[in-house]
């Protein structure tokens, strides 16, 4: 028996998913994706499934990693009450995050002319989130390891993320890379409009509070 994914073998049931979640990062290529897109188990209930899974391994680790804060290194993260916003916050956040990512590579993808689905692009995008983030997981429990893993990991995201996009929606590079990273730099734009709208609202008391500051030092 082979690793090739076609339809009636293994992989359409629940042992066959580790092989696909492992290829996906071990052998990224539009052929892998392609292969992933029309396996028997791309399905948007498989989707969700995979998604729910990326958000619980999310949140666990995210609360070993605060646990290991608070009580081992002795950064602070707001004792009990912290830790238990974490857990409530990071699932939601994951599930959010991966369905918002995706949509948004879909509607320019399809903007652009491209022939895919979001279930098909949902599936792939599952697949290699989340044994990226049984990684980022694993790094982040680890001082320094965490920072540089996440960004490397992260980068790596961006690129399974383009060749997915490629393989489900039949592109040529420039179109995939564009639909690809068009979701981060729009998260990025809006983050920077928010910091720039925070800054002009909240400047006026900010420089009045270091006003008071420097006054009372005289």
């Amino acid at each position: 028996m082979t690793d090739e994914m076609t339809p009636g073998s293994e992989y359409n049931d629940f042992s066959g998913w580790p092989k696909i979640w492992l290829k996906a990062i071990t052998s990224p290529s539009e052929a892998t994706f392609e292969e992933i897109a029309e396996s028997p188990s791309a399905t948007m209930g498989n989707a969700f499934v995979w998604v729910v899974l990326t958000a619980i391994i999310a949140t666990v680790f995210s609360v070993m990693s605060s646990l290991l804060n608070e009580y081992v290194y002795g950064v602070t993260q707001g004792g009990g009450m912290g830790i238990g916003l974490v857990a409530c916050i990071t699932p939601i956040a994951s599930i959010i995050g991966i369905l918002v990512f995706t949509g948004l590579s879909n509607g320019v993808a399809k903007m652009m002319g491209g022939t895919g689905t979001f279930d098909k692009l949902l599936f792939t995008t599952a697949a290699y989130s989340l044994p990226i983030a049984l990684l980022t997981g694993a790094a982040s429990l680890i001082p320094v390891v965490d920072i540089i893993g996440a960004c490397l990991l992260g980068i790596y995201s961006l690129v399974l993320m383009v060749i997915a996009v490629k393989a489900v929606h039949q592109f040529e590079w420039g179109q995939a890379v564009a639909a690809g990273i068009a979701p981060t730099i729009l998260l990025i734009c809006i983050a920077a409009i928010c910091v720039m709208g925070s800054v002009a609202l909240l400047g006026p008391a900010i420089e009045g509070s270091f006003q008071e500051i420097i006054d009372s030092l005289e």
